[in-house]
């Protein structure tokens, strides 16, 4: 399973180079990282980063991990149908992973 830690403070910040909206900030955060966490998958190898330090994988390690939670530090329901249809649009994109995601944390 592959988690992956989610910010939503700056959802409601008033600055125009951060989404103002759930749909906006679902967007790039869950659906558009979401796909290019995917798309790295299924590279030969690849680079990722935990706290500051960076490890490499062959993808031939990570090749049978198909569950992907994104951990989202904020809770409202117009967030949660936001990050609800990301996810349902990455299930339709790649059928074979199972997207979830913990609200709250």
């Amino acid at each position: 399973m592959i988690y992956e830690d989610k910010n939503a403070r700056g959802l409601y910040i008033e600055n125009p180079d951060v989404p103002q909206t759930e749909t906006q900030w679902a967007n790039k955060q869950i659906l558009k990282k979401g796909e290019n966490r995917i798309k790295a998958l299924s590279q030969n190898e690849f680079s990722v980063y935990i706290d500051g330090e960076e490890y490499s994988f062959l993808s031939s390690e990570l090749k049978d991990v198909r569950s992907y939670v994104f951990r989202i530090n904020a809770d409202t329901p117009e967030l949660r149908i936001a990050v609800e249809d990301c996810l349902e649009q990455l299930r339709i994109l790649y059928p074979d992973y199972n997207f979830s995601a913990v609200y709250g944390g």
